[in-house]
């Protein structure tokens, strides 16, 4: 079954065919072909939710229309059972009704959550810039559909409805209050956002289209031709429209050493100079390489962010209060041009380096979840650390 979730499909041998029969005859797998065979879907969207795997195209609220003709189902059961007075069915469907209200919102609030999970990554699963635009107006259109599905459910006024017999439909209002009717304006304010942000995107993609396909028609090109190099700009017959831009020229001063009148200035200048160093280095002689010990040393040179590491180890280990990985980088480590956010995860890592001082370190993240209440993206800002107590 491994085998089948992470490839897709499994072929029937001889060697599974006894197993394969048996989880045909359970239902977890499907034929997929000759002799060919894959989990079905229900499972694989289980499989999918605990791993947290997202699918490239994922059909988003397809269920919630078959949900709430199931809700306005039980609905009718409830009131059948009560004028029929069989009790026993009665509590019975009010639990159905109550399932059912929980897998619309939970069916909504999934939903949501991936349309959240790719539109503030950009679709970072995906590399070309065509298949993002195509990922983007898939989920456009699933967005579309979810927001469909919204609008009937208030057009339908369910809860109105019930609220109008609360002596017999009480049991089902609470539920469906608590469940649908308070959710529905967080769900459409969060599809409106994610909606916003998608069409924001796909209007980015559309801006540089033709400077990508500007610079993957020159890197065909280049591969094309590989001995290919640019021709003078001075034997050009038609000079590009870069070369003819005139950026200006930045006017400086400088002192005339023949006017008589500035030279009691500069001897005052040159006074104040530095003297220059000089240093004599000794001619090198050739060596050469002998067997055994040869008395020379050679020198290993650490790279200067594992220097910085250590030092910033070695100061939250002496220091009584945590401290922060950005600020001490910005005071002490600023030259090592590496941004913030790489500088974090070379933080995070450090915990997995076992020798002193990090192993008598304590990490403490700093951080939040997306922008919106539903979003399960987690934004590290900060890292500190401490000597452990």
């Amino acid at each position: 079954m491994t085998d089948a979730y992470e490839r897709g499909s499994i072929v029937r041998m001889a060697e599974n065919a006894r197993e394969i029969f048996e989880l045909h005859q359970h239902r977890i797998l499907v034929p997929d072909g000759h002799d060919a065979y894959r989990l079905s879907r229900n499972l694989m969207r289980f499989l999918d939710d605990l791993s947290q795997k997202q699918r490239l195209y994922e059909s988003l609220g397809a269920d919630v229309g078959k949900l709430n003709d199931r809700i306005h189902l039980l609905r009718r059961e409830y009131n059948s059972a009560i004028a029929e007075g069989k009790i026993d069915d009665v509590d019975v469907v009010a639990g159905d009704f109550y399932d059912a209200c929980a897998e619309l919102s939970d069916a909504v609030s999934s939903s949501l959550e991936r349309l959240l999970i790719q539109a503030e990554s950009n679709f970072g699963a995906v590399r070309s810039l065509s298949a993002k635009e195509r990922q983007n107006r898939y989920y456009l259109d699933e967005a579309d559909k979810l927001s469909v599905a919204l609008g009937s459910l208030e057009r339908m006024n369910l809860q109105e409805e019930l609220d109008l017999n609360p002596l017999t439909e009480a049991t089902l209002a609470i539920p469906y209050r608590r469940l649908v009717t308070h959710r529905l304006a967080e769900w459409n304010i969060e599809l409106l956002r994610v909606t916003g942000i998608l069409k924001e995107y796909l209007y980015k993609l559309r801006q540089i289209a033709p400077d990508v396909r500007r610079l993957r028609d020159f890197v065909r090109f280049i591969h094309q031709n590989p001995g290919y190099t640019p021709p003078e700009v001075d034997q050009l017959r038609n000079l590009p429209n870069w070369a003819l831009r005139d950026h200006g020229m930045t006017l400086m001063a400088y002192s005339d050493p023949s006017n008589p009148d500035t030279i009691d200035d500069i001897e005052q200048i040159a006074r104040k100079l530095p003297a220059p160093k000089v240093e004599v280095r000794a001619p090198k002689s050739a060596g050469a390489l002998v067997n055994g010990k040869s008395g020379k040393k050679m020198t290993v040179l650490i790279p200067a962010h594992r220097l910085a590491l250590q030092r910033f180890g070695h100061a939250a280990l002496q220091s009584s209060v945590p401290i922060s990985s950005i600020e001490w980088k910005r005071q002490h480590a600023a030259d090592l041009g590496i941004p913030d956010d790489l500088w974090i995860h070379l933080v995070i890592n450090s915990q997995s380096i076992d020798r002193a001082p990090f192993t008598r370190l304590r990490f403490e993240q700093e951080s939040r979840r997306g922008p919106s209440p539903i979003s399960r993206n987690v934004i590290i800002s900060d890292v500190r650390v401490h000597g452990r107590t």
